[in-house]
């Protein structure tokens, strides 16, 4: 069976591409049954984590990057039980393949990390 045709988004830069991921983040080689339980507890601590933190003004927006990062795992963690693997469409030419939950969850991260860097 043929692969599906690429769409191109921003030239052959950035096309739409149906790719089975059944690795983690950028395709790196961890997967199995286990990489499910493992993001399932990953997904509970940080929603406990952000309860406590949810009625403290002074944190908006790690509570915003939280979010983000939870509803983009949430999202791959149900391709994964639902398909085996993860629907990511997005090729960066020279990168990898993604989807918006790993956006997501990147922009979380980068929030985080930059959040934490300045409270320095």
């Amino acid at each position: 069976m043929m692969p599906d045709p690429a769409w191109p988004l921003l030239g052959k830069m950035l096309t739409f591409q149906f790719t089975a991921n059944y690795n983690i983040a950028f395709s790196l080689p961890l997967g199995g049954p286990w990489l499910n339980w493992l993001i399932a507890a990953v997904i509970t601590t940080l929603i406990i984590y952000l309860i406590r933190l949810w009625s403290q003004p002074d944190n908006r927006l790690v509570v915003v990057a939280l979010i983000l990062i939870i509803a983009g795992a949430l999202s791959n963690l149900i391709d994964r039980l639902t398909y085996g693997y993860v629907v990511d469409y997005l090729e960066l030419r020279y990168f990898t393949v993604f989807n918006l939950a790993d956006i997501m969850i990147s922009l979380g991260a980068i929030t985080l990390i930059i959040k934490s860097l300045r409270a320095k």
